[in-house]
């Protein structure tokens, strides 16, 4: 069996429990293999993992655990809410849960290249209006300084979101990339030299309102105490 077929049949085997809270199935390719399948490029026999991005649900979690279970998969070095490690048919599955509030951030950052993603997060970290912290994206603003003083007397502390945060929705890449003020770029051409290309002088990053969600409501009082 080709590497297509042991994908394929992974896809199918995982694909009717992977549902959101909306009842809808929510499962893509990424890593080096989306990157390659952007590009048109046939994927390596010999590729070392296969990634994958999908809703997280509570009833895909137990598929997971029944596959196991069946022996249909084997349990790797993760087995996680938000990331299992898992081999299937001799190749080894990364599998990554995102919520609808970071899937457009997951799956870039799932996507990569590691290089590029490593300098466009360094970048945005001293740059952008935005923190990027737990796996979701929050209004600067809205965060506190945590610092953190070395040995020369340098703070090299960090913006870091409390419960009164503001989080901001990225549904998808479209998103992520309009909040970094760029079009969207497609897998196979995304790298830090195109990354530094549009991050130039002058650049601006994206404001858009229309993602920023309000903190939740303080708890209401239902007694005395």
């Amino acid at each position: 069996m080709g590497i297509n077929d042991t994908i394929t049949a992974f896809y199918n085997m995982v694909l009717p429990a992977v549902t959101t809270i909306e009842g809808k199935s929510d499962i893509k390719i990424v890593g080096s293999a989306r990157r390659r399948m952007s590009a048109k490029e046939a994927i390596p026999e010999n590729i070392h993992d296969i990634e994958f991005v999908m809703a997280h649900h509570p009833s895909t979690l137990m598929h997971f655990d029944l596959l196991l279970k069946q022996g249909k998969i084997k349990k790797g070095h993760a087995w996680g809410e938000k990331y299992k490690a898992l081999i299937f048919q001799q190749i080894k599955f990364d599998v990554f849960f995102h919520v609808p509030e970071n899937r457009g951030f997951q799956t870039w950052l799932r996507t990569g290249p590691s290089d590029a993603n490593e300098w466009f997060v360094a970048h945005i970290k001293n740059n952008a209006p935005y923190v990027v912290k737990e796996g979701f994206i929050w209004t600067l603003e809205s965060c506190v300084w945590k610092a953190d003083i070395d040995e020369t007397g340098k703070d090299r502390g960090t913006w870091m979101p409390n419960a009164q945060s503001v989080k901001i929705d990225c549904p998808d890449e479209w998103a992520w990339f309009e909040l970094w003020g760029m079009p969207y770029i497609e897998p196979h051409i995304r790298s830090e030299f195109i990354y530094k290309t549009y991050m130039t002088i002058g650049h601006q990053f994206g404001v858009p309102r229309k993602l920023i969600q309000p903190p939740p409501p303080p708890p209401e009082q239902t007694g005395l105490f």
